[in-house]
């Protein structure tokens, strides 16, 4: 059954940089990996790129795929992608 309530937001991110997803608290979904790169991406409880790290996840060139996290976060949260991965970030 459709239920509104249990929508989430999303976020493309496809270049190595620093995002700023949500500010203030919320959750996060998954992580999906639309087109890998090796690299790291590093996810913080944080309006920076510093701070509280919910994960870090090494990727390769095969990494595709999604990753379910159904976590709180309440200061922010940020992403740092060190590579141009381009990745959908699931939250609300």
């Amino acid at each position: 059954m459709f239920s509104p309530q249990r929508l989430s937001a999303y976020r493309n991110i496809n270049s190595a940089t620093t995002t700023l997803v949500k500010a203030g608290g919320g959750a996060l979904h998954s992580i999906t990996i639309n087109t890998p790169v090796a690299g790291a991406i590093t996810l913080f409880d944080s309006l920076t790129a510093t701070g509280t790290t919910i994960a870090l996840i090494t990727t390769t060139a095969t990494s595709q795929g999604t990753l379910i996290f159904d976590v709180e976060f309440r200061t922010g949260l940020t992403i740092l992608t060190a590579t141009a991965n381009d990745i959908t970030v699931s939250y609300s």
